[in-house]
C-alpha cells in the first residue's frame, strides 16, 4: 500500500541535498541533477514549478503518466500538481533545473481567464524547444542565473534573485501566452471548460 502513495514535494524538500543544487531559497531553486531528487524512486507530485532543460544526452519521464523525452536544448515544464515518474536519464547527460514556489507564484500572477488558458496550454504542451528564436532568452536568462551564483554575495544579493528569477518567469510565460492559437481560446470560450480543467483549476487554487 505505501507504494502507490503519491509524495508531494516542494522547494524545501531540495534542501535536505545541497549536493545537487547551485542556489536555493524558500522560494527559488537552481539545480543540476534528477538522479537525487527527493524521493526520486516514487511517483511525485509537485508543489512547486519546475522547468527542466535537458542540455546534453536525452531525459525521459512520466507525467501525469504520459511520457515525455527530451533531447537536446528541450525544455519540460512541470506545473504544481502534476505527477512525475519513471525517470530516465541517459549514461552522458546534462541538465539544469529551475524551480519556483507556489507562493511566490500567488504573488507573481493573478488568477484570472488569461492566467488559466496559459496554465491549461501549458498542462497539455508542456515541451519546448530552446532552439527556437523565440525561447533562446531562455538560454540567457539561465547564463546571467549562474553568473550571479558564482559571483561574490552582497548585501542585496537576495533581493537581486528575486528580481532576476521574477523576470526570467513573466518574461517565459508571457512568450507561451502569445503561442496559444487563437481559435483554442476561443473554443474554451464557446464550449466552456471541461471537466478535467475545472478539476485541474480547483487543484491548482487549494
Amino acid at each position: 500500500m505505501e507504494k502507490d502513495i503519491i509524495k508531494n514535494i516542494s522547494i524545501e524538500d531540495f534542501k535536505t541535498n545541497k549536493n545537487f543544487v547551485d542556489y536555493i531559497d524558500d522560494d527559488f531553486l537552481v539545480a543540476n541533477s534528477l538522479e537525487n531528487i527527493p524521493y526520486s524512486n516514487d511517483a511525485v507530485r509537485l508543489n512547486c514549478f519546475l522547468l527542466i532543460s535537458c542540455i546534453e544526452g536525452c531525459i525521459q519521464l512520466d507525467m501525469n503518466n504520459k511520457t515525455y523525452q527530451l533531447q537536446n536544448n528541450d525544455i519540460i515544464f512541470g506545473l504544481p500538481s502534476v505527477i512525475i515518474s519513471h525517470i530516465m536519464l541517459s549514461p552522458k547527460h546534462k541538465i539544469s533545473i529551475l524551480g519556483f514556489s507556489t507562493h511566490f507564484l500567488q504573488r507573481i500572477f493573478k488568477i484570472g481567464k488569461d492566467t488559466w488558458n496559459t496554465a491549461t496550454y501549458l498542462h497539455n504542451n508542456p515541451i519546448k524547444h530552446v532552439g527556437e528564436n523565440k525561447y533562446i532568452i531562455f538560454q540567457y536568462y539561465k547564463d546571467l542565473v549562474m553568473s550571479k551564483i558564482s559571483s561574490e554575495p552582497h548585501p542585496y544579493h537576495k533581493e537581486s534573485m528575486k528580481y532576476l528569477f521574477s523576470s526570467i518567469l513573466c518574461d517565459i510565460i508571457a512568450i507561451i501566452t502569445k503561442e496559444i492559437p487563437q481559435e483554442e481560446t476561443e473554443n474554451k470560450q464557446k464550449n466552456g471548460i471541461k471537466q478535467n480543467e475545472y478539476i485541474f483549476r480547483r487543484f491548482i487554487e487549494k
